[in-house]
């Protein structure tokens, strides 16, 4: 079960960068899924537009939050995509696998220390976090 209370930012980040709240990165996943479809994928990522639709759906199920395309939506998938390549990568080696149902990277601890000898900042970055959209 996620603990993440919704009114608690998901992320530090500066404070000139906006937070994003859980209820809103629910939101913006489920929007995500429903709106995608072939028409919208691109060979590397999603086609014009695609932001500015999910802006709009966004606004219909949020209005509150006021997020736009650009900058709130294409920086958070952004950083999704640089999250995914990081578990994904991590994920093809040895002796590391995914926990479905706590949605966390699946590690023995002496496996753990090699990794975190070889790469400090990646594995920092990731030590116990819960990713609960990376499936999505």
């Amino acid at each position: 079960m996620d603990t993440q209370q919704d009114d608690v930012p998901t992320t530090k980040v500066a404070k000139t960068r906006r937070v994003w709240r859980k209820s809103e990165e629910d939101a913006l996943i489920k929007c995500m899924v429903t709106e995608m479809c072939d028409k919208w994928k691109a060979d590397n990522g999603f086609k014009p537009g695609f932001f500015t639709l999910l802006e709009k759906e966004m606004e219909k199920v949020m209005p509150e939050s006021k997020l736009k395309a650009s900058p709130h939506i294409d920086s958070k998938v952004k950083y999704w995509r640089q999250t995914y390549a990081k578990l994904t990568d991590i994920l093809k080696l040895s002796g590391f696998g995914w926990d479905h149902v706590n949605k966390r990277i699946d590690v023995d601890n002496e496996v753990w220390k090699i990794y975190e000898q070889a790469y400090p900042k990646k594995a920092k970055e990731i030590c116990g976090k819960r990713f609960p959209y990376f499936e999505d």
